[in-house]
């Protein structure tokens, strides 16, 4: 007998004797003692037998989740690798723009189109809260007043802000904003019907 179905047959058997136990009041008649002896076997079964059983089911089980994880870690190599790629290819169509004397839109950005497809040379913008200035100049002033309103010292004081926060604060909290600009691509690609 394997040893799932042993556990869920003792499970089963201990239920059983239970359920006749309290449905009997408690008193032990020759059919419950019967049913004792019965579980103390499968328990002696399972402890002689099945104990390599047992240990194969939760082995397989445990491998199962190991190959799942494996391919999903696998999965996730191959989406990062691809954005990589992605981006790569788009550089080098950047480059090629960058190259080319092209038409300009109405904002000046470079653009090239074909009969299904189309490229611009746009920028991206990019916000981003200074996050060590901001901890250098409110972290300590935060902790301090934590402490004296009675927070322990075991929690922590973290400062956190969006930039979008920063923008609406204004004055002095744009002062721990960051603003990037990088080239970039925009790409158009055709609707189903032009294009299989």
């Amino acid at each position: 007998m394997k040893a799932k179905e042993l556990i869920e047959k003792i499970q089963r058997a201990k239920f059983d004797l239970e359920v006749a136990l309290e449905e009997n009041g408690g008193e032990l008649t020759p059919e419950l003692l019967a049913q004792y002896d019965t579980l103390e076997d499968m328990k002696a079964l399972l402890a002689e037998e099945g104990v390599d059983d047992l240990g194969r089911w939760l082995k397989s089980v445990q491998d199962e989740g190991a190959a799942l994880k494996a391919e999903a870690d696998a999965a996730a190599r191959r989406v990062k690798n691809n954005k990589s790629y992605e981006d790569y290819v788009k550089f080098l169509i950047g480059e090629a723009l960058d190259a080319l004397e092209l038409p300009t839109n109405k904002n000046g950005e470079k653009v090239i189109k074909g009969q299904f497809y189309g490229f611009k040379r746009t920028t991206s913008n990019k916000s981003s809260v200074k996050q060590d200035d901001l901890d250098a100049h409110y972290l300590e002033i935060a902790q301090v007043g934590a402490r004296m309103n009675g927070l322990p010292d075991y929690i922590n004081v973290v400062l956190k802000t969006t930039t979008t926060e920063l923008r609406e604060a204004g004055g002095n909290a744009l002062d721990f904003l960051e603003e990037t600009s990088t080239p970039a691509i925009s790409f158009t690609k055709p609707r189903a019907s032009k294009e299989a």
